[in-house]
């Protein structure tokens, strides 16, 4: 039976996400916009002309190929492995002419290799001038959309309950829990998550806060239900997540299969991606020689002219479909080595959107399990659901939402993930870990009180760990009154400060010299430190990226040194973090600072010093960093530009 309220929801969900991807087309036009050529090239979403290097067929007979630079040589691109590209010819007339898409596969200095969409060497490589430019991929949304429309039709089935229990009234449900089931090597509310997961008919939920083991919690969670259900669906918003989560259950003996373009999964985990593990069963040879036949016979074919006769005319038809039935006999083996993998996998690892792959489509689930699910646009978190009849999501709300480029569409509730709109709706499926283990306790307490419910605690092994007894693990440095303005880029529009990257190198500078003079510290032992700068605008990152090479003894630790956007650290944690706020106006007014789940992110990040720098009189007129600047006064941890020298 369908609901009102549930199906109102989704229908509301495809309207936003249709928005959502006019805009994120839209902001990809703007940078492809109807430039000139030459100009494409120098910013860098362009390689022409190229030169065809190699080629050969993969999985599926898709071709790839090798492609190298002929100009622009060593000059910086917006190309990425795992990214969509578009090949194109420019004939004779000047015309472009987009003749296929495809993957990156490999970036190699000034040489690319491009996994084509298709199972033909196409004629356009050897035709004319090819180039290849960075493309729009609206696959997803078209994913996203497909996946929702399902789940608006369903009825009288699993989808339709799904449906009911996350967006309608219905109620999730539980076996009694056990209360013997007790993990070794977990704490006591990680093994009252297992027990909740294991207990849940319908949903449940770890809530992880930073540093409380949520990927150990979830992987032994996974573990536990395999002892019942053969195979368990896992994955993530992003192909990194989902790597993590592959290689964790890879180390603890479980058979993982990583489903997804190997252009896109991290190189280690190569042996146990659908690719590594093709590549070994007994049948690949007889595989590949076949695909190698088929193509043999095909280039054979069209050696023959159209001012031959009919005989040979026929003759290449025949050796045409010839090359075809084979290639299709190929297919069909193809279609059983992938089934065998899958039947002899006890997870199958992949994307959310990559959960609506054909390979997966034909399997059916009892539980699919989604990590940092907080940060997963819903539109997505419905693919898998299509798969399963039980949910088991682990993420954390109170940090990174999911990141839309339309302002609109996040306004009206797109930001907001079915994680989110889950825990407040159910709040019984979902068990929040208490213990973490990364940051001092002072470090960790305002985030505590903010947004956690002060039920987080420190474990003894990291609840006083600091940099050395005279360090106190948080400084806040005041720019107040220092004349420290903040600027616009008028070309990114993206907001910097000059001052506040000064001050702020200048006080890393002095830290690692008093580090490096410490009797607590040995040469070894600083070379294990990991530094971390976050600034909330771009245009601040590159600025702090540009001056740190100005300072002699940050460049001895340049290779421990990290500076990014919040969203760069995402999931990260570093010994020392230094976080840089930007804002300074007469105005009060702090943008995008105003979202304090990113700054929650920020502080979480560090484990033995976090150092923050911003205006006082500018962040306190907003109540969050009012009272974060109480607490900065109630620790002691105030410090003032000029009282240490660095306003001069």
């Amino acid at each position: 039976m369908q609901n009102e309220d549930s199906i109102s929801a989704l229908e509301k969900l495809r309207r936003l996400l249709e928005v959502e991807r006019q805009e994120d087309k839209k902001f990809y036009r703007e940078k492809m916009r109807q430039i000139e050529f030459k100009y494409r090239r120098e910013k860098g979403v362009c390689w022409f002309p190229v030169r065809l290097q190699s080629d050969k067929f993969g999985i599926g007979g898709r071709v790839q190929i090798e492609l190298g630079r002929t100009n622009d040589l060593g000059k910086p691109h917006l190309f990425q492995s795992g990214g969509v590209v578009s090949m194109f010819v420019v004939r004779g007339n000047g015309e472009e002419h987009i003749f296929a898409d495809g993957v990156v596969s490999r970036l190699d200095g000034d040489m690319m290799r491009v996994m084509l969409n298709q199972d033909h060497l196409p004629n356009e490589l050897i035709e004319g001038k090819i180039g290849v430019y960075v493309a729009f991929d609206e696959r997803t949304y078209q994913d996203m959309d497909a996946a929702i429309q399902q789940v608006i039709r369903a009825e009288n089935n699993r989808i339709s309950e799904l449906r009911e229990l996350l967006l309608g009234q219905a109620r999730p449900q539980f076996k009694p829990p056990n209360p013997s089931l007790e993990l070794p090597n977990l704490n006591p509310s990680q093994n009252e998550a297992v027990r909740r997961i294991a207990a849940a008919q319908d949903i449940a939920i770890i809530h992880g806060p930073p540093g409380t083991g949520k990927t150990t919690t979830l992987v032994a969670a996974i573990v536990h239900t395999l002892k019942t259900e053969k195979q368990v669906l896992v994955c993530a918003p992003s192909n990194t997540a989902v790597d993590l989560l592959a290689e964790k259950l890879d180390q603890a003996g479980v058979t993982v299969t990583r489903m997804g373009h190997p252009a896109r999964i991290t190189e280690r985990l190569i042996d146990i991606t659908l690719d590594g593990r093709f590549e070994k069963e007994p049948d690949y040879k007889h595989y590949r020689e076949l695909i190698k036949k088929s193509e043999q016979m095909r280039q054979q074919a069209y050696k023959f002219k159209k001012t031959f006769g009919r005989a040979e005319r026929e003759k290449r038809k025949d050796m045409v479909a010839e090359a075809r039935r084979i290639k299709q006999d190929a297919y069909e083996l193809e279609d059983y080595i992938i089934y065998r993998i899958c039947e002899g996998s006890q997870v199958i690892a992949t994307t959310l959107t990559g959960a609506g792959s054909n390979m997966i489509r034909r399997r059916k689930f009892t539980t699919v399990f989604v990590d940092e699910a907080a940060q997963a646009i819903e539109g997505a978190a419905w693919i898998p659901l299509l798969r399963a009849d039980r949910l088991v999501m682990a993420g954390d709300h109170q940090q990174l939402p999911p990141t839309i480029k339309s302002i609109e569409a996040a306004k009206a509730g797109l930001e907001r993930s079915l994680f989110e709109k889950t825990i407040r709706k159910h709040p019984e499926t979902a068990v929040m870990l208490k213990r973490q283990y990364r940051m001092h306790e002072k470090i960790m307490h305002f985030s505590n009180r903010m947004f956690y419910r002060n039920e987080l605690e420190a474990d003894e092994k990291n609840r006083l760990h600091q940099l050395s007894p005279t360090q106190n693990p948080i400084e806040w440095i005041d720019t107040a009154g220092c004349g420290f303005e903040e600027k616009r880029d008028p070309e990114t529009l993206s907001r910097y400060n000059e001052g506040e990257a000064d001050l702020l190198l200048k006080h890393l500078e002095m830290l690692l010299e008093q580090l490096s003079q410490s009797s607590d510290y040995e040469g070894k032992d600083l070379e294990k430190l990991s530094i971390g700068v976050i600034a909330p605008y771009k245009s601040q990152v590159k600025l702090l990226r540009e001056r740190a090479k100005n300072y002699e003894h940050i460049k001895h630790f340049n290779d421990q040194i990290s500076i990014h956007t919040v969203d760069g650290f995402q999931g990260q944690e570093r010994d020392i973090m230094y976080i840089c706020f930007v804002r300074s106006n007469e105005k009060g007014e702090i943008g995008f600072l105003s979202n304090t789940k990113r700054t929650n992110v920020a502080m979480t990040r560090a484990r033995k010093k976090l150092v923050l720098v911003g205006d006082s009189a500018t962040l306190s007129q907003h109540e969050f960093y009012e009272k974060l600047l109480a607490y900065i006064d109630d620790i002691e941890a105030y410090r003032s530009a000029w009282e240490l020298g660095f306003a001069l």
